[in-house]
């Protein structure tokens, strides 16, 4: 019960933009996790926290660590570690911003 509280809390306050306190919150439960699958819950949301503050590239190393936990095979070489820097390093932004394009109505330019 006390590792559940722990994750809504930590929830709680990334949602309310809280990322400092949610990650301490999530490095106070980590030694009450018992089980691979409740470490895996802490992960999850120690994602969503370094996503919301835009540490892609700690979201991303943070997912790979808990698979090599979890026995699942994980390239470590050198063209996996530039895959990752690569996609950590892409703009999000420049992706969000298609949506602010005109709708395409033409249909022969669709």
């Amino acid at each position: 019960l006390t590792l559940a509280l722990h994750v809504a809390l930590a929830q709680c306050e990334n949602f309310n933009a809280n990322h400092g306190e949610a990650k301490r919150v999530i490095d106070a439960a980590k030694p009450q996790a018992r089980t691979a699958l409740d470490a895996v819950e802490l992960c999850d949301k120690e994602i969503q926290v370094h996503n919301a503050l835009g540490n892609l590239s700690e979201a991303i190393e943070t997912g790979l660590s808990m698979l090599r936990r979890l026995g699942a095979p994980v390239p470590d070489d050198d063209e996996s570690r530039v895959l990752v820097q690569r996609m950590a390093a892409y703009d999000l932004a420049a992706v969000a911003a298609f949506a602010d394009l005109p709708l395409a109505t033409d249909p022969s330019a669709i």
